[in-house]
């Protein structure tokens, strides 16, 4: 039992450790330039997957830092209905 208990804590750990994102360089990363110069298109947003659609919609093209931003998000179902 002991033995098991100690498996499963350094197997833990090992998860744990593999999961840090403070390694540095990541390939996801946002750099502070990027986002001040990227240009806004559009407010709205919508894409289809199977049976539904998802809807999300922003207040206004632009918030300043510090700023509340608005956000209005909905899922329909365009699927058939139940008879």
């Amino acid at each position: 039992m002991r033995k098991a208990f100690l498996l499963y804590s350094v197997v833990f750990v090992i998860l744990l450790v593999s999961c840090d994102s403070s390694n540095g360089a990541s390939d996801h990363s946002v750099l502070n330039n990027e986002v001040d110069n990227y240009e806004v298109t559009q407010t709205y947003a919508e894409t289809a997957q199977g049976d539904f659609v998802f809807r999300l919609v922003s207040g206004r093209e632009e918030y300043q830092e510090g700023e509340s931003v608005q956000l209005y998000g909905e899922i329909e179902y365009v699927g058939e209905e139940p008879m």
